[in-house]
């Protein structure tokens, strides 16, 4: 097979295509031009051939969804609430029942027509508690993984120094979520990233994945068949570690195409 980019093609699970930086906004200013399709094509031009776009809340999941309708066929949705912003459920004028329910309809409708393609991001984050308490975060993760056996997509999870709250939550709830789903951005030690692929799961590797040379030794240790790739971006810069990242590349590109 030759070098040629165009002969390789790659999917990535986890771009935040709703952000107003696509559009041009920095913290609520206009910078540039609106410069989405222009993002969009360059991925297309180096392999990228379908996008994941992550919905983080009720808002932002429609806003996932919508745009998976405006480039349908090459991006799609996820539908869900991170746990960073697991407040909003309690905070909602229809309260957090209500709130529930409309991210379950967006789900379920978005599921039919083919637009969401998995629940989530979901999870637990005990790193940024300040934005939402712990009781919190483990109230509505239960909750939306009791939706998520309803609208049986799979599932998009996060974890950030909580495995083992995470694991025990959702590993009780797998059995009736038989498409299984991954940990996207994944950062933990091999010890959690061996307990999560007994679990049926995949793993989401970008450059939060590869910061150190622990992140690195866990990556080399992951199973092939379990690496799903990400940018995460905007929020997610390769240029502190790009060398790192270059060498992951340069590696999964012998594995697969040589």
């Amino acid at each position: 097979m030759g070098d040629s980019a165009k002969e390789r093609k790659y999917i990535d699970i986890g771009i935040n295509l709703g952000d107003p930086v696509f559009r041009g906004k920095y913290h609520g200013k206009n910078v540039h031009e609106d410069d989405l399709q222009d993002i969009i094509d360059r991925a297309v031009e180096v392999g990228c051939r379908k996008f994941m776009i992550t919905g983080s809340d009720l808002h932002e999941s429609r806003h996932a969804v919508d745009l998976a309708r405006e480039h349908s066929g090459l991006c799609y949705a996820t539908v869900g609430v991170h746990p960073c912003s697991a407040k909003l459920f309690d905070s909602y004028a229809g309260g957090p029942e209500k709130y529930l329910a409309e991210i379950k309809a967006l789900a379920m409708s978005a599921k039919e027509s083919g637009h969401a393609v998995a629940f989530g991001e979901i999870g637990l984050d005990y790193d940024r508690l300040f934005l939402s308490p712990k009781d919190q975060q483990l109230k509505y993760f239960e909750a939306q993984l009791e939706v998520a056996v309803e609208v049986q997509l799979p599932l998009f999870l996060h974890s950030r120094a909580a495995s083992e709250d995470f694991e025990r939550l959702l590993s009780a709830r797998l059995p009736q979520l038989p498409k299984g789903g991954l940990v996207h951005s994944f950062t933990g030690t091999i010890e959690e990233m061996q307990r999560l692929v007994a679990l049926g799961l995949d793993l989401g590797v970008n450059g939060c994945s590869l910061k150190t040379d622990e992140n690195l030794e866990v990556v080399k240790a992951m199973p092939l068949d379990r690496i799903q790739i990400e940018t995460d971006g905007p929020w997610v810069l390769q240029s502190s570690f790009l060398s790192a990242f270059r060498e992951f590349c340069y590696s999964l590109n012998q594995l697969c195409f040589v």
